[in-house]
């Protein structure tokens, strides 16, 4: 039982090291996307996506669920 124990706590470990340098790269990466203008860029790019009806909100909960302001004060 000890050597499972140990067996999880290892993975966890490597785990969250992982996790601390796929942090660290995706850091680095943002900043060098700030720094040199690219995310102005990719933030157009991404602004000119078409935009599905269903992806509004409320748009796909069910009518008896949407909040209505005449039904919720009672």
């Amino acid at each position: 039982m000890k050597i499972a124990i140990w067996i999880v706590c290892g993975l966890l470990a490597a785990l969250w090291t992982g996790g601390a340098f796929a942090a660290a790269a995706l850091t680095e990466w943002a900043s060098g996307l700030i720094a040199s203008g690219a995310a102005v860029d990719m933030g157009r790019a991404v602004a000119e996506w078409p935009v599905p009806a269903r992806s509004r909100l409320g748009s796909t909960w069910p009518a008896s669920r949407r909040c209505r302001s005449s039904s919720w004060r009672r």
